[in-house]
């Protein structure tokens, strides 16, 4: 493994209490492999399932609600996937996985995970602190989307879709988003007015394009 993607493990926050000698050699066993993804190629499903976790090294990946074209969420650099699954089993992934642009993904299978594990007591630690952390994030998102306004539930899925990036475009029908934040179409439509009146975003047909972001926290209840 070269020294970028060492460097790129080592800061991820659950590699950040190993040990770098120990990283460096575990990464460069057969235990861990890159792969290439051509935009719009699945990288991870129930169906094309792998037992390993994957860490985005280049371009960015959006997670799909499993035979939908819904977005739930999107990963960037350095961004991991699949801990929640790897001791589970392929039935407990229930979304999609899939490349956004050409995507370079670095797969660290069970059996380096298992290793580290045994190496450096810390990492177990930084596994559950991670997955703790994922479960109440999915929890406040839940709440977020299903719960206060149509400004607050629009401004809460603004904000995810964003992640460090200042435009994203909606890939789905207004209709449908409506329905997903559980609001009527002339509310979504209200709400999207009222941010955008507030200085928050810009809208141009499907793009989104963030102008303030402490503004459209603001909307947040």
């Amino acid at each position: 493994m070269n020294e970028r993607l060492l460097r790129l493990v080592s800061k991820a926050q659950l590699f950040s209490s190993v040990k770098r000698e120990t990283l460096s050699s575990l990464l460069n066993d057969d235990n861990t492999y890159l792969m290439r993804f051509k935009n719009g190629e699945i990288i991870y499903s129930s169906e094309a399932f792998k037992d390993a976790i994957g860490i985005i090294t280049s371009g960015n990946a959006k997670v799909m609600k499993k035979n939908s074209k819904v977005m739930v969420g999107k990963l960037y650099l350095g961004d991991i996937f699949g801990c929640q699954s790897l001791f589970v089993g392929k039935e407990f992934f229930t979304n999609e996985i899939v490349a956004g642009c050409d995507t370079k993904v670095l797969f660290i299978n069970k059996a380096a995970i298992i290793s580290i594990m045994q190496l450096e007591t810390n990492f177990s630690l930084e596994y559950i602190r991670y997955l703790s952390g994922r479960i109440y994030y999915l929890n406040k998102k839940i709440v977020s989307y299903t719960g206060g306004t149509a400004e607050s539930r629009l401004a809460s899925y603004l904000l995810n879709s964003f992640g460090d990036y200042k435009t994203f475009k909606v890939d789905m029908p207004l209709s449908q988003l409506a329905v997903n934040l559980d609001i009527g179409r002339a509310s979504l439509y209200r709400a999207f007015d009222s941010i955008i009146l507030a200085g928050a975003i810009e809208k141009e047909g499907k793009s989104v394009r963030l102008l303030n972001k402490s503004v459209l926290a603001s909307f947040i209840k």
